[in-house]
């Protein structure tokens, strides 16, 4: 079983992987993919992406649900992510932006 976070990468860079445009992000690129503390703090384009225990001051939900903050719907011109998806990353931010999930490391350690 994947991890929150793990899904969460897969999940954007198939969103990104079906836009027409490749992501720029203030030079970061897939910012998404770098280890967890960078992802949340950012910054891109300025704000912070992840404010752990708070989606609705989080700039990734901001531009996924878009426009926001002076900046287009993300990915630009879409596809747009399902409601699902956005819900799913949303719980992940209220539960604290969690680098991995308790159940995970549980099944993990239960394999060592």
């Amino acid at each position: 079983m994947e991890s929150r976070i793990i899904q969460i990468r897969i999940i954007l860079n198939n969103l990104v992987n079906q836009s027409a445009g490749s992501p720029r992000h203030s030079g970061r690129g897939r910012f998404w993919n770098q280890p967890r503390d960078q992802f949340i703090t950012g910054p891109i384009y300025g704000k912070i992406p992840i404010v752990p225990g708070h989606p609705d001051r989080s700039f990734l939900i901001k531009i996924l649900e878009g426009p926001a903050e002076n900046f287009s719907r993300m990915p630009l011109g879409g596809p747009y992510i399902s409601s699902t998806d956005l819900q799913f990353i949303s719980q992940w931010i209220t539960d604290g932006a969690p680098d991995a999930d308790s159940e995970f490391l549980g099944e993990y350690s239960q394999q060592s």
